[in-house]
């Protein structure tokens, strides 16, 4: 509709560190400076004990410190109380023979998986369990297969075959 307002339409950047998301907030600041646009510029820190974004300038480096010391004790909890894990691992492989043979192995040894046609994911507790389990499936898949360790609630925009979306929070910062 001509002469109408353009809506306001948010512009999300996720960084994995603080240094990567000022500079992403240093490139929105000048481009939309560049082409005469007003916008607000925030640096934000998903803060998953809370469980809420905060404004990244308010929080010390010693804060978010605490909180991963605290985030296994917190994950084991959650994972308890909800019986939902907190970390997966995700295994991108080549073909859906690899992805059958995987997901067997794994479920052999007791991992919770669920399988899809080239990809598995296996469940975990904790970062640390996690990552003793991304390395374990490292072992188990072909060479050529991506493995990654990440939250349950980080988004996922690898395929079409579980949930996810840019509303759902990071990682936390280290």
């Amino acid at each position: 509709m001509a002469g109408a307002p353009a809506e306001k339409s948010p512009v999300v950047a996720y960084a994995d560190n603080r240094l990567g998301a000022e500079a992403a907030a240093q490139v929105a600041r000048e481009v939309t400076g560049q082409h005469g646009l007003a916008a607000r510029v925030s640096v934000e820190c998903w803060r998953p004990v809370k469980g809420r974004w905060e404004d990244a300038s308010a929080l010390s480096q010693r804060d978010l410190a605490e909180e991963r010391d605290d985030q296994p004790r917190e994950d084991r909890r959650l994972s308890a109380e909800t019986g939902i894990a907190q970390w997966r691992v995700r295994a991108e492989l080549r073909t859906h023979r690899d992805a059958v043979a995987l997901a067997r192995r794994l479920s052999a040894e007791g991992h919770q998986v669920i399988k899809g046609w080239k990809s598995v994911l296996a469940f975990a507790n904790t970062v640390d369990d996690a990552n003793r389990l991304a390395e374990q499936t490292r072992l188990y898949a072909p060479a050529d297969a991506a493995v990654r360790a990440e939250r349950t609630d980080a988004p996922d925009y690898s395929s079409g075959w579980w949930p996810g979306g840019p509303d759902l929070p990071m990682s936390p910062w280290s």
